[in-house]
């Protein structure tokens, strides 16, 4: 019988600990999000490797179909901008932004530009065919002017 009442609670304490893993700080349920490549709408069979995708993000060339790409970063949202470093680039944002310039100053490179504003970074992506941007693919609207070219990241956020 005391065995039986010692098993319950920790059963019990296990659900317990098992529900708060699974909640988030705000009382709502770890949210899964999938971070996605895009492009313009017409840009046809753009498909980037893990490596290419680093290369053209750190300011080195990365051309396809015989164009080359143009990286536009997406500032818009701290922590989307957070996860592309972290889960995608594996880096810090000091560790990026000392790697780009690097590679700028000594290869050439191309410094991306920079979008805090989603407007003006749709307004881009649908006038510049070659541009390549990373973003929540919830935030993707039917006849934004984009596409999705690739699941870079999908995971918890929180």
């Amino acid at each position: 019988m005391e065995c039986s009442a010692a098993m319950s609670r920790l059963v019990a304490r296990f659900v317990m600990i098992l529900f708060v893993t699974l909640i988030s700080p705000s009382g709502v349920a770890n949210e899964v999000r999938s971070l996605v490549l895009v492009t313009h709408v017409g840009a046809n069979n753009i498909n980037l490797t893990n490596i290419e995708i680093r290369r053209l993000f750190l300011g080195l060339p990365v051309a396809q179909q015989q164009r080359r790409l143009i990286a536009v970063i997406n500032r818009t949202e701290s922590l989307l901008y957070q996860v592309f470093l972290q889960k995608v680039l594996f880096m810090s944002a000091p560790l990026y932004e000392r790697q780009l310039l690097a590679n700028v100053v000594r290869q050439s490179g191309i410094q991306p530009p920079v979008y805090t504003d989603q407007q003006a970074l749709l307004r881009v992506l649908r006038t510049q065919p070659s541009t390549v941007t990373f973003m929540w693919q919830d935030q993707i609207s039917a006849g934004s002017g984009v596409v999705v070219i690739a699941v870079i990241w999908q995971g918890s956020v929180h």
